[in-house]
């Protein structure tokens, strides 16, 4: 015991000692309009500009920007060493910090007005000290011709959160937004483990070439892996507004943005050809996608929501709306799979729980260009597909371009269907001429029929009144469910326990593992990325009596789940998901809802209320109700510091955000 004491003693001289010595070279600084750069740089004694804190800043330091305008860029010389020891740039909150124009750098990492590229753990943060995640006070507004308003392209642990960034002139936006690499640089600058958080960001559409508007708002590219995009508002570009356009691109989380682009696409992760081709493993939860079905811009075109040459990929508790174009037939949809060229594409991707309603275009496609091969395998459970405002294309919902698919999708419990409309109308294309979705459905001698075939007692179902007796107020675009719907507590579980499972113990065995994100252990901890949770239990309808557990690993080959705690199960028992990658529990009721705003939960996708996204539109005559195959019914730590002059071990959180 003694010895023990003597040894956890030590071990708390070694680490005040360390913090000591950090504390000792740490420093504060404060730069404000009205100081000099020959001043210390203390808050009554301030320096003038940016430009000496980046000459000045060593790891651990922390630099104040008082409000006013700057004509300097972020630009460090120096980096942090890890995420203790980060170098700070934070806005004071005595009023907007702007930085407007700067000195040109050709240098790939120097571009920008937050120019972080080629750094390591740097923090440029508009909120204020003991302020909220609504706090803006650092604006980018460059009033000079720019290529993007800042970049983490070869950056590690950099973060960037509580920024507007707009342009400053009246008729030239940056040519791009926000780069996490570029696909036009030469060589390849891995970025990864940067965060984007709580922005907003404007492009600019109406330039009259490329050298004046937006060509892509956020850009992943060139080996852009385990970032996080969180909590954001991602505005229009003459393209695409959050662009994965590398085929080195992959396993990257956007959580609980706006993506609104009334120019063309939305999010796009089509890479271009590389090989080996990477564009996998994406997880894409509770974002509102909003694209072009009303282009504003006579230069911009219609586009996807979200369109997807990649696999491997969780899409999920998504609002999508406003895709296609009302004009033509061109292959447009809210949701694009798209098999392109150069490598495995558009397959094994697990799509469910979405919300993809009031389009000009299927809610859902599939089509072939440039010679891909392999699609399919894919997973659509729990969506919304409602309201094709399309006549060209026949209001379908579901289409496969391009010929026949190669009928390894599957399709389960996803609710379809356009106001007023009948089960006869011609909902579904597969490729080989337009179906109806009760022919697909109830055709056994269909060749593509078991693509839509119950699981498990749970069917498709065709629902032309969704508008009236489902969601709150589809015309003023809330797609919340009412209480008294049908679709409340009747969502299909994702998988059930396999067959060659042992019934006991942590390692779990499912039909299908890959619905399911356990790639949180390849992320740091102060990065609040965590691995799903799952319900696994017995009764269908009644969640309450299913064991909750987290998920370390999940083995998509074998699909094999590793559990943080083994649990009793059968085979044959259902599997939910039950929390999401940042701990927020996803079913209210006995069981989950269709689609992807839960019964009794707060507004999650995007973060924001579908209305203020949605366009309002006039209400036609009252739908006729028809049903088709219905049924009833932050890491914690222990940090070393002295308080109150001693010496005390205390809970501290080390999530990369500044105290």
């Amino acid at each position: 015991m003694k010895k023990n004491l003597e040894t956890r003693l030590l071990q708390l001289l070694v680490l005040s000692s360390l913090w000591i010595g950090q504390a000792a070279f740490a420093a504060t600084f404060h730069v404000s309009p009205n100081g000099k750069d020959a001043n210390p740089g203390t808050k009554t004694s301030p320096w003038k500009t940016i430009a000496k804190a980046n000459k000045t800043l060593q790891a651990g330091d922390t630099v104040i920007l008082h409000a006013g305008r700057y004509h300097n860029q972020i630009r460090p010389v120096n980096s942090g060493t890890g995420n203790n020891a980060r170098i700070i740039y934070r806005a004071a909150g005595d009023g907007e910090v702007i930085l407007d124009t700067f000195v040109w750098q050709k240098a790939y990492g120097g571009k920008g007005l937050i120019a972080l590229g080629g750094k390591q753990f740097v923090t440029v943060s508009g909120r204020a000290p003991g302020g909220s995640d609504q706090d803006r006070f650092i604006r980018l507004q460059p009033t000079n011709k720019t290529e993007m308003y800042g970049n983490f392209t070869g950056s590690t642990g950099c973060v960037v959160e509580n920024v507007t960034m707009e342009r400053g002139s009246a008729n030239i936006g940056p040519q791009r937004g926000w780069a996490f690499g570029d696909y036009w640089y030469k060589g390849n600058y891995e970025s990864r483990n940067n965060i984007l958080r709580h922005c907003e960001i404007y492009g600019y559409a109406e330039g009259k070439d490329a050298s004046e508007y937006t060509e892509d708002t956020i850009t992943l590219a060139k080996d852009a892996h385990h970032n996080l995009v969180e909590n954001c508002y991602i505005g229009e570009s003459r393209h695409v507004s959050l662009n994965m356009n590398s085929g080195t691109t992959y396993k990257n989380v956007f959580r609980n943005n706006v993506v609104n682009n009334p120019e063309h696409t939305a999010m796009s992760a089509y890479g271009l050809a590389e090989d080996p081709y990477r564009q996998d493993h994406h997880l894409i939860e509770n974002n509102t996608f909003k694209a072009s079905g009303d282009t504003v811009n006579p230069r911009g075109g219609p586009g996807n929501a979200l369109q997807f040459a990649a696999y491997e990929n969780i899409i999920r508790y998504n609002l999508i709306t406003e895709a296609g174009s009302a004009n033509n037939d061109d292959p447009l949809a809210g949701i694009a799979i798209s098999s392109g060229s150069n490598g495995p594409l558009a397959h094994d991707n697990r799509i469910y729980h979405n919300t993809i309603v009031h389009n000009q275009s299927p809610a859902i496609g599939s089509f072939v260009f440039g010679g891909g091969q392999d699609k399919g395998r894919n997973r659509f459970w729990n969506n919304f597909l409602y309201g094709n405002r399309n006549t060209k294309s026949s209001h379908l919902l579901i289409r496969y371009w391009h010929g026949f698919d190669d009928g390894k999708d599957r399709w389960v419990q996803n609710i379809i269907g356009n106001p007023g409309g009948s089960p006869a109308q011609r909902a579904v294309n597969l490729g080989g001429g337009k179906e109806s979705l009760a022919a697909v459905v109830l055709s056994r001698r269909n060749p593509v029929a078991q693509e839509f075939t119950a699981w498990n007692g749970f069917k498709n179902i065709y629902d032309a009144g969704l508008d009236g007796s489902t969601f709150r107020n589809y015309y003023a675009g809330d797609y919340h469910l009412k209480t008294a719907s049908p679709y409340v507590d009747a969502a299909a579980p994702l998988t059930q326990v396999a067959r060659t499972d042992s019934g006991s113990g942590a390692r779990l065995k499912v039909d299908d593992a890959r619905f399911f994100y356990g790639e949180a252990h390849e992320f740091p901890g102060w990065m609040n990325v965590q691995n799903d949770w799952i319900a696994v239990g017995p009764d269908a309808r009644n969640i309450g009596t299913a064991r909750k557990v987290q998920i370390i690993s999940v083995d998509d080959a074998t699909n094999t789940i590793e559990l943080s705690a083994p649990i009793a199960r059968r085979v044959g028992d259902f599997v939910w998901l039950w929390k999401d990658s940042d701990g927020t529990i996803v079913i209210k009721g006995d069981a989950p809802d269709v689609g992807a705003f839960e019964t009794g939960g707060s507004v999650k996708a995007g973060s924001v209320s579908p209305a203020s996204v949605a366009k309002p539109i006039s209400a036609p005559a009252p739908p006729v109700i028809l049903g088709l195959n219905t049924i009833k019914g932050a890491s914690i730590n222990c940090c070393c510091a002295p308080i109150n002059g001693s010496l005390s071990i205390h809970p501290c959180t080390l999530d990369g955000r500044i105290p």
